[in-house]
Protein backbone atom coordinates (compact mmCIF):
# COMPACT_ATOMS: atom_id res chain seq x y z
CA UNK A 1 0.00 0.00 0.00
CA UNK A 2 1.26 3.26 -0.91
CA UNK A 3 1.39 6.08 1.74
CA UNK A 4 2.41 9.42 2.14
CA UNK A 5 3.57 10.37 5.91
CA UNK A 6 5.15 13.96 7.14
CA UNK A 7 6.19 14.36 10.43
CA UNK A 8 6.04 18.10 11.39
CA UNK A 9 9.51 18.90 11.99
CA UNK A 10 10.38 22.87 12.59
CA UNK A 11 14.12 23.56 12.15
CA UNK A 12 13.48 27.28 12.61
CA UNK A 13 13.34 27.70 16.07
CA UNK A 14 17.14 25.91 16.91
CA UNK A 15 19.86 28.17 16.43
CA UNK A 16 22.30 26.03 14.65
CA UNK A 17 24.97 29.09 13.50
CA UNK A 18 27.95 27.71 14.75
CA UNK A 19 26.76 23.23 15.35
CA UNK A 20 28.08 20.71 12.57
CA UNK A 21 26.13 19.09 10.60
CA UNK A 22 25.39 16.27 13.15
CA UNK A 23 24.85 18.31 16.23
CA UNK A 24 22.19 21.05 14.35
CA UNK A 25 20.27 17.93 13.11
CA UNK A 26 19.77 16.28 16.64
CA UNK A 27 19.07 20.03 17.73
CA UNK A 28 16.68 19.67 15.91
CA UNK A 29 14.88 16.55 16.46
CA UNK A 30 15.37 17.72 20.14
CA UNK A 31 13.11 20.80 19.83
CA UNK A 32 10.77 18.77 18.06
CA UNK A 33 10.38 16.63 20.89
CA UNK A 34 10.69 19.94 23.38
CA UNK A 35 13.97 20.65 24.39
CA UNK A 36 14.01 23.95 24.36
CA UNK A 37 16.98 25.55 23.79
CA UNK A 38 18.46 22.38 22.17
CA UNK A 39 21.61 23.91 20.27
CA UNK A 40 23.19 24.79 24.48
CA UNK A 41 23.89 20.93 24.49
CA UNK A 42 26.65 21.56 22.39
CA UNK A 43 27.52 25.06 23.34
CA UNK A 44 28.12 24.45 26.81
CA UNK A 45 31.04 22.55 26.63
CA UNK A 46 34.55 23.76 26.83
CA UNK A 47 37.65 21.22 26.48
CA UNK A 48 40.41 20.21 24.29
CA UNK A 49 42.65 17.31 24.65
CA UNK A 50 44.65 15.13 21.35
CA UNK A 51 46.42 12.15 21.63
CA UNK A 52 48.72 11.16 18.51
CA UNK A 53 48.23 7.47 19.87
CA UNK A 54 44.28 7.55 18.60
CA UNK A 55 43.16 6.00 15.67
CA UNK A 56 41.16 8.59 14.51
CA UNK A 57 43.82 11.49 15.21
CA UNK A 58 40.89 14.32 15.72
CA UNK A 59 41.37 16.18 19.03
CA UNK A 60 38.68 15.39 21.68
CA UNK A 61 36.47 18.42 22.53
CA UNK A 62 33.85 17.03 25.07
CA UNK A 63 35.34 15.21 27.97
CA UNK A 64 31.68 13.10 27.13
CA UNK A 65 30.78 10.71 24.53
CA UNK A 66 28.34 12.17 22.12
CA UNK A 67 25.46 9.52 23.57
CA UNK A 68 26.22 10.52 27.06
CA UNK A 69 26.36 14.24 26.69
CA UNK A 70 23.05 14.28 24.80
CA UNK A 71 21.67 12.12 27.51
CA UNK A 72 23.04 14.28 30.73
CA UNK A 73 21.56 17.29 29.17
CA UNK A 74 18.21 16.35 27.78
CA UNK A 75 17.18 12.69 29.16
CA UNK A 76 17.20 11.52 25.56
CA UNK A 77 19.02 8.15 24.02
CA UNK A 78 20.37 8.61 20.57
CA UNK A 79 20.47 5.58 19.25
CA UNK A 80 22.38 4.14 15.88
CA UNK A 81 21.26 1.45 13.23
CA UNK A 82 21.80 0.42 9.62
CA UNK A 83 20.17 -0.42 6.87
CA UNK A 84 20.30 -3.53 5.25
CA UNK A 85 19.23 -5.68 2.03
CA UNK A 86 18.11 -2.31 0.44
CA UNK A 87 14.99 -1.95 3.33
CA UNK A 88 15.22 2.14 3.09
CA UNK A 89 11.54 2.38 2.59
CA UNK A 90 10.34 0.01 5.37
CA UNK A 91 12.56 1.77 7.35
CA UNK A 92 11.46 5.23 7.20
CA UNK A 93 8.27 4.38 6.97
CA UNK A 94 8.01 2.42 9.92
CA UNK A 95 9.87 5.09 12.40
CA UNK A 96 7.88 8.25 10.48
CA UNK A 97 4.66 5.82 11.62
CA UNK A 98 5.96 6.66 15.18
CA UNK A 99 6.80 10.06 15.46
CA UNK A 100 10.02 9.75 15.09
CA UNK A 101 12.07 11.26 11.99
CA UNK A 102 15.82 9.69 11.73
CA UNK A 103 18.94 11.18 10.83
CA UNK A 104 20.63 9.70 7.76
CA UNK A 105 24.63 9.93 6.87
CA UNK A 106 25.90 10.68 3.34
CA UNK A 107 28.12 11.89 0.86
CA UNK A 108 27.87 15.65 0.22
CA UNK A 109 29.09 15.01 -3.34
CA UNK A 110 26.16 13.27 -4.29
CA UNK A 111 23.08 15.87 -2.35
CA UNK A 112 22.15 18.16 -4.98
CA UNK A 113 20.39 20.54 -2.54
CA UNK A 114 23.91 21.45 -1.00
CA UNK A 115 27.08 23.58 -2.62
CA UNK A 116 29.09 20.42 -1.95
CA UNK A 117 27.50 18.80 -4.25
CA UNK A 118 29.57 17.94 -7.19
CA UNK A 119 32.41 20.13 -5.60
CA UNK A 120 33.64 18.41 -2.70
CA UNK A 121 33.38 14.84 -0.62
CA UNK A 122 32.51 15.08 2.90
CA UNK A 123 29.98 13.05 5.29
CA UNK A 124 27.10 14.90 6.20
CA UNK A 125 23.64 14.36 7.91
CA UNK A 126 20.29 15.31 7.32
CA UNK A 127 16.95 14.43 9.18
CA UNK A 128 14.33 12.53 6.69
CA UNK A 129 10.77 13.72 8.02
CA UNK A 130 8.85 12.89 5.29
CA UNK A 131 8.19 9.88 2.47
CA UNK A 132 5.90 9.40 -0.31
CA UNK A 133 5.78 5.76 -0.94
CA UNK A 134 4.21 6.16 -4.25
CA UNK A 135 5.97 8.90 -5.93
CA UNK A 136 9.13 7.80 -4.46
CA UNK A 137 10.12 11.17 -2.55
CA UNK A 138 11.40 11.92 0.54
CA UNK A 139 11.29 15.03 2.61
CA UNK A 140 14.36 16.02 4.34
CA UNK A 141 15.35 18.75 6.18
CA UNK A 142 18.80 20.09 6.81
CA UNK A 143 19.84 22.46 9.48
CA UNK A 144 23.07 23.01 8.56
CA UNK A 145 24.29 26.76 8.14
CA UNK A 146 27.55 27.05 7.02
CA UNK A 147 30.14 29.10 4.15
CA UNK A 148 31.34 27.15 1.84
CA UNK A 149 33.64 28.02 -0.86
CA UNK A 150 31.01 27.50 -3.11
CA UNK A 151 28.38 29.46 -1.46
CA UNK A 152 26.27 29.38 1.48
CA UNK A 153 24.25 26.94 2.81
CA UNK A 154 21.26 27.93 4.70
CA UNK A 155 18.83 25.71 6.99
CA UNK A 156 16.14 23.68 4.63
CA UNK A 157 13.51 21.65 4.24
CA UNK A 158 12.99 20.24 0.69
CA UNK A 159 12.27 17.01 -1.25
CA UNK A 160 13.87 14.65 -3.26
CA UNK A 161 13.80 11.45 -5.05
CA UNK A 162 14.46 8.73 -2.63
CA UNK A 163 17.18 7.22 -4.97
CA UNK A 164 19.17 10.56 -4.91
CA UNK A 165 19.29 9.74 -0.89
CA UNK A 166 20.10 6.65 -0.95
CA UNK A 167 23.10 7.14 -3.66
CA UNK A 168 24.83 9.53 -1.26
CA UNK A 169 24.00 7.31 1.78
CA UNK A 170 25.76 4.18 -0.60
CA UNK A 171 28.72 6.32 -2.24
CA UNK A 172 30.07 7.38 1.80
CA UNK A 173 30.83 3.76 2.06
CA UNK A 174 32.89 4.47 -1.23
CA UNK A 175 34.17 7.35 -0.66
CA UNK A 176 34.68 7.29 3.60
CA UNK A 177 35.71 10.72 3.93
CA UNK A 178 36.84 11.94 7.27
CA UNK A 179 34.37 11.19 10.16
CA UNK A 180 33.99 13.12 13.99
CA UNK A 181 31.79 9.92 14.66
CA UNK A 182 32.70 7.26 13.37
CA UNK A 183 29.52 5.90 12.16
CA UNK A 184 28.67 1.73 11.53
CA UNK A 185 28.52 1.42 7.82
CA UNK A 186 24.90 2.67 6.58
CA UNK A 187 24.07 4.13 9.94
CA UNK A 188 21.07 6.03 10.68
CA UNK A 189 20.33 7.77 14.16
CA UNK A 190 16.76 8.39 16.10
CA UNK A 191 16.50 9.56 19.39
CA UNK A 192 13.86 7.91 22.46
CA UNK A 193 13.24 10.01 25.84
CA UNK A 194 14.61 7.71 28.44
CA UNK A 195 14.35 9.98 31.38
CA UNK A 196 12.63 13.23 32.52
CA UNK A 197 14.15 16.54 31.46
CA UNK A 198 17.21 17.09 34.00
CA UNK A 199 17.89 20.27 35.67
CA UNK A 200 20.61 22.05 34.00
CA UNK A 201 22.35 24.08 36.21
CA UNK A 202 24.92 26.46 34.42
CA UNK A 203 27.67 27.00 37.40
CA UNK A 204 28.09 23.30 37.35
CA UNK A 205 28.64 22.85 33.99
CA UNK A 206 31.36 26.20 33.86
CA UNK A 207 32.96 24.55 36.29
CA UNK A 208 33.04 20.91 35.00
CA UNK A 209 34.64 22.00 32.11
CA UNK A 210 37.32 24.02 34.12
CA UNK A 211 38.04 21.11 36.10
CA UNK A 212 38.65 18.91 33.00
CA UNK A 213 40.89 21.81 31.20
CA UNK A 214 43.04 22.73 34.74
CA UNK A 215 44.03 18.62 34.21
CA UNK A 216 45.22 18.29 30.83
CA UNK A 217 46.79 22.08 31.29
CA UNK A 218 50.77 20.51 31.90
CA UNK A 219 50.13 18.31 29.12
CA UNK A 220 49.96 21.36 26.50
CA UNK A 221 47.61 18.99 24.10
CA UNK A 222 47.43 22.25 21.43
CA UNK A 223 50.52 22.77 21.14
CA UNK A 224 51.00 18.27 20.76
CA UNK A 225 48.17 18.67 17.69
CA UNK A 226 49.99 21.73 16.29
CA UNK A 227 53.50 19.76 16.21
CA UNK A 228 51.97 16.81 15.12
CA UNK A 229 49.81 18.30 12.30
CA UNK A 230 52.59 20.55 11.34
CA UNK A 231 54.80 17.37 10.85
CA UNK A 232 52.75 15.31 8.81
CA UNK A 233 50.81 17.94 6.82
CA UNK A 234 52.12 17.36 3.46
CA UNK A 235 50.70 13.64 3.44
CA UNK A 236 46.99 14.32 2.25
CA UNK A 237 45.75 12.43 4.81
CA UNK A 238 46.43 14.51 7.27
CA UNK A 239 45.64 17.39 5.60
CA UNK A 240 41.96 17.17 5.26
CA UNK A 241 42.04 16.15 9.28
CA UNK A 242 43.57 19.25 9.74
CA UNK A 243 41.20 21.52 8.35
CA UNK A 244 37.99 19.63 9.53
CA UNK A 245 38.94 19.66 12.96
CA UNK A 246 40.16 22.94 12.85
CA UNK A 247 36.95 24.01 11.36
CA UNK A 248 35.11 22.31 14.28
CA UNK A 249 36.48 23.55 16.86
CA UNK A 250 36.60 27.04 15.73
CA UNK A 251 32.96 26.93 15.50
CA UNK A 252 32.84 24.98 19.08
CA UNK A 253 35.02 27.66 20.17
CA UNK A 254 32.23 30.65 18.75
CA UNK A 255 29.20 28.47 20.09
CA UNK A 256 30.64 28.24 23.77
CA UNK A 257 31.29 32.14 23.58
CA UNK A 258 27.98 32.42 22.13
CA UNK A 259 26.01 30.42 25.48
CA UNK A 260 28.44 32.30 27.92
CA UNK A 261 26.99 36.00 26.61
CA UNK A 262 23.87 34.38 26.80
CA UNK A 263 23.03 32.57 30.24
CA UNK A 264 24.83 35.33 32.66
CA UNK A 265 26.76 33.56 35.09
CA UNK A 266 28.15 35.05 38.20
CA UNK A 267 30.96 32.69 37.29
CA UNK A 268 31.57 35.24 33.92
CA UNK A 269 32.43 38.86 33.54
CA UNK A 270 31.55 40.78 30.85
CA UNK A 271 35.24 41.46 30.57
CA UNK A 272 36.42 37.60 30.35
CA UNK A 273 34.09 36.50 28.12
CA UNK A 274 34.82 39.73 25.82
CA UNK A 275 38.55 38.24 26.59
CA UNK A 276 38.03 34.61 25.53
CA UNK A 277 36.42 36.15 22.80
CA UNK A 278 39.06 38.03 21.44
CA UNK A 279 41.84 35.99 22.29
CA UNK A 280 40.33 32.10 21.96
CA UNK A 281 37.64 32.47 19.01
CA UNK A 282 38.81 34.87 16.62
CA UNK A 283 42.26 33.13 16.90
CA UNK A 284 40.84 29.82 16.38
CA UNK A 285 38.61 31.29 13.49
CA UNK A 286 41.98 32.41 11.37
CA UNK A 287 43.48 29.15 12.16
CA UNK A 288 40.72 27.31 10.22
CA UNK A 289 41.08 29.66 7.54
CA UNK A 290 44.72 29.56 6.99
CA UNK A 291 44.56 25.83 7.22
CA UNK A 292 42.22 25.84 4.65
CA UNK A 293 43.85 27.94 2.79
CA UNK A 294 47.53 26.48 2.90
CA UNK A 295 45.70 23.18 1.80
CA UNK A 296 44.60 24.01 -1.19
CA UNK A 297 48.39 25.69 -2.25
CA UNK A 298 50.27 23.09 0.04
CA UNK A 299 51.69 21.76 -3.42
CA UNK A 300 53.66 24.97 -3.71
CA UNK A 301 56.08 24.52 -0.44
CA UNK A 302 58.84 22.29 0.15
CA UNK A 303 58.56 23.53 3.17
CA UNK A 304 55.14 23.84 5.03
CA UNK A 305 54.66 27.58 6.06
CA UNK A 306 54.28 27.47 10.07
CA UNK A 307 51.91 30.73 10.45
CA UNK A 308 48.85 28.35 11.51
CA UNK A 309 51.06 25.87 13.93
CA UNK A 310 52.95 28.99 15.30
CA UNK A 311 49.93 30.48 16.18
CA UNK A 312 48.24 27.44 17.74
CA UNK A 313 51.71 26.75 19.71
CA UNK A 314 52.98 30.40 20.63
CA UNK A 315 49.04 32.06 21.00
CA UNK A 316 46.25 29.95 21.55
CA UNK A 317 47.62 27.01 23.91
CA UNK A 318 48.60 29.85 26.32
CA UNK A 319 45.17 32.02 25.70
CA UNK A 320 42.82 28.89 26.57
CA UNK A 321 45.25 28.57 29.68
CA UNK A 322 45.10 32.07 31.04
CA UNK A 323 41.52 31.54 30.66
CA UNK A 324 41.64 28.78 32.74
CA UNK A 325 43.81 30.39 34.98
CA UNK A 326 40.92 33.41 35.17
CA UNK A 327 38.19 31.60 35.39
CA UNK A 328 39.90 29.37 38.66
CA UNK A 329 40.75 32.95 39.76
CA UNK A 330 36.86 34.15 39.58
CA UNK A 331 35.58 30.93 40.80
CA UNK A 332 37.62 31.46 43.99
CA UNK A 333 36.50 34.64 44.55
CA UNK A 334 33.06 33.71 44.31
CA UNK A 335 32.95 30.96 46.49
CA UNK A 336 34.66 32.99 49.25
CA UNK A 337 32.13 35.55 48.76
CA UNK A 338 29.38 33.65 49.70
CA UNK A 339 31.42 32.06 52.65
CA UNK A 340 31.28 35.49 53.97
CA UNK A 341 27.27 35.62 53.60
Amino acid sequence: MDQNIVVDVNFEPVDTEFLDCFEDNIAVLLDHNGIQNANRVFASTWYFDFCDQDVNLLPKLDYLTLKDRIYTETGFMIHEDSFTNGDYKEIITNHLLNNTPIIVLGDAYYMPWLTYYENDHNQHSFIVSGINTNTGRVTIIDALKIITPWGEIAPQRTEVDIDVMIRSIEMLQTTKPMSYYGPKPMSYFYLSRKDTIPFINNEKKITTNLEYMLKIEDEQPVVKYANFYKSHFKDPRYTRKFVSSTNKIARDRACYHKWLRDIESPLMTKELIEEFHETVVKPWKNVSAYAYVLSRSIHKYEVVPDICFRLLSEKISFAENTHAQKLNHLLGQVLLGEEKR
